[in-house]
């Protein structure tokens, strides 16, 4: 009889998934925008209502800041995919952040006539 060893072949190393927190960092901050993008809606139409044309100009050129944080939010969702992200969490992070653009897109066009008006 042959004393037969068997040697046990090591399991490979299973990888951590990596750019969990940057997802989930760029979905807080595509909900932020998108929650900010529909505030600042509504107190542009709010001010413009009530004709207070300098409050109408001035949050409505600061909500247009709105769209570079949409669009870091996209970056960052993009960049956690490459790490080994989810795909779920990018496609509901660029979903959310593309919510903020028509807010941002009225407010830029609200600013455009009210300057105009005003000059």
């Amino acid at each position: 009889m042959q004393n037969e060893s068997y040697v046990a072949t090591p399991k490979p190393a299973v990888k951590k998934r990596g750019g969990k927190g940057l997802s989930i960092a760029a979905l807080i901050t595509a909900i932020v925008s998108m929650i900010l993008g529909g505030v600042s809606f509504w107190f542009v139409f709010w001010f413009a209502y009530g004709r207070m044309n300098s409050s109408v100009i001035t949050l409505s050129f600061l909500s247009l800041f709105l769209a570079v944080t949409a669009i870091g939010a996209i970056i960052m969702a993009i960049i956690a995919k490459v790490k080994g992200a989810h795909t779920a969490m990018l496609v509901v992070t660029i979903l959310t952040a593309c919510l903020t653009f028509p807010s941002v897109l009225f407010n830029g066009y609200i600013l455009i006539y009210y300057i105009g008006m005003t000059y």
